[in-house]
């Protein structure tokens, strides 16, 4: 028996269902029992609704076929419902294995930025300690550059100290020899002077 289709079968179980219930069958309440689109529902209704003239269904005749048609019914909506839910666990697989991937893949980019930060970390201790290093050496370069200018200063100093002395003895040295010139005139004049006297 080929099977009914989906709205028809949930249509025409939710209509059982209401008349067992003694409800009074309207596109509304089919609608909310079957879960279907007011369209639907009131197609059906307006389809295979008994008409007021029909008279009373003979239940002893047809009771064999509308056991097999109330079967097939619930079969139909229990083959529906099992489709639904079928379809909803593979969408709730489908997303989970979604948020699992788009997890997996947040963590590697989370790992991979702590992996930038190490290494940009470890960049700067590097270069920091590298500064430190150029700051010892600049301070000590500092250090001996100061050294030499206070030796140069130092040595200036002792240069015009020894200039100094040097004009110093230079001048001694002139008077020595202008004192020794005038005694040597001295000298030699009286020495021209008694040389008559002596003849």
């Amino acid at each position: 028996m080929p099977k009914p289709p989906t709205n028809t079968a949930s249509i025409a179980s939710a209509f059982a269902e209401l008349s067992a219930e003694g409800v009074a069958i309207s596109v509304r309440a089919l609608r909310e029992r079957a879960h279907v689109s007011t369209k639907a529902a009131s197609d059906w209704l307006a389809a295979n609704r008994p008409s007021r003239e029909t008279p009373p269904a003979p239940t002893e005749v047809f009771s064999g076929m509308v056991d097999t048609l109330w079967s097939a019914a619930l079969i139909a909506a229990r083959d529906e419902d099992a489709d639904a839910r079928n379809t909803e666990r593979t969408e709730l697989l489908a997303a989970e294995r979604v948020a699992l991937d788009d997890a997996d893949t947040a963590t590697t980019e989370r790992d991979a930025a702590v992996a930038r930060a190490d290494h940009a970390e470890a960049e700067v201790a590097t270069l920091r300690a590298q500064v430190d290093d150029l700051r010892r050496q600049l301070d000590a370069e500092a250090g001996r550059a100061r050294a030499a200018l206070d030796e140069a200063a130092a040595a200036r100093q002792a240069a015009h100290a020894s200039e100094v002395a040097l004009a110093e003895a230079q001048a001694t040295a002139r008077a020595f020899r202008e004192v020794i010139a005038d005694r040597d005139k001295a000298t030699a004049q009286a020495k021209a002077d008694a040389e008559p006297a002596d003849k």
